[in-house]
Order: C-alpha cells, then structure tokens, then sequence
C-alpha cells in the first residue's frame, strides 16, 4: 500500500489507519538504528538492560523541548512481548548519562488486540506485528 497516498486522503478506513500506524511505528523502530538521532549512551544503557536491536525495538521516541533538550523518552517493545518506557538525561557536553527519571515495564498498559471496535487493530497490536517483522528479517 502506497503510505505518501494514504496520508493524503482525510477519511481513512480502519485499514489504511492501522497501515498508517504500522508504517509510523517501524519508522520509529529504525531510529534505534541512527546513530546520528539516538543517543549512544542511552543505547548502551539499554543493552546493559538486555535491549538491544536484536531482541527489541523502539515503538515511541521522543525529545524533550528546548529547555529540555538532552532529555529523551520513549518505549521499547522486548521479544518477550514487553513493553518498557524509559525518560533519561543526557549531558550535552559529555554525551553520558546524568540520570534515569523513568524506566518502568508498562505492558499490563498497553492493549493488544487484533479487533478493537473503530479502531481495528490496537496501537499494541500493530508494534507486535513490526517486531515480529523485524525479528524474521533480522
């Protein structure tokens, strides 16, 4: 399905938005690959914590505003089937770690379901399916 035509449509069905949603959620998985936007130590800090791009994948991503701007967040999805949110400080100078505000397992959160009513396929759901992806082209 051709994502730049879909996101040009404004009444999407329940399929093209869940297609919609897959494709935003693999591209957010392929930023745990840049090095160039995701932070060395945070990965580093991540396999420490047996995360790594071989058994997980990254299904949200975020960075603080400019106040805030060595500050990162965001949720990994595990092999396991677990989802884990993390919010870390970075030094700008340095490029280590200042502190671990968040690092929690938040899967009983997360719904997963193949047919949820409006929806279609669940957010949960759809990062399953790209770790599932990733993992048999890995």
């Amino acid at each position: 399905m051709n994502i730049d035509k879909l996101a040009k449509i404004k009444n999407l069905n329940t399929r093209e938005q869940n297609e919609i949603s897959k494709f935003n959620i693999a591209k957010t998985a392929k930023l745990f690959l840049d090095t160039e936007i995701f932070p060395d130590a945070i990965r580093c800090w991540l396999k420490s914590n047996n995360f790594s791009k071989e058994n997980s994948i990254l299904v949200e991503f975020g960075q603080g505003p400019i106040c805030c701007d060595s500050t990162f967040s965001g949720t990994l999805l595990s092999m396991e089937l677990e989802f884990w949110e993390f919010e870390i400080e970075i030094d700008a100078k340095s490029g280590n770690i200042v502190e671990v505000y968040d690092w929690r397992n938040i899967t009983k959160e997360i719904s997963v379901t193949e047919h949820a009513k409006g929806v279609g396929k669940s957010w949960g759901f759809l990062c399953i399916q790209v770790l599932r992806e990733h993992l048999q082209s890995g």
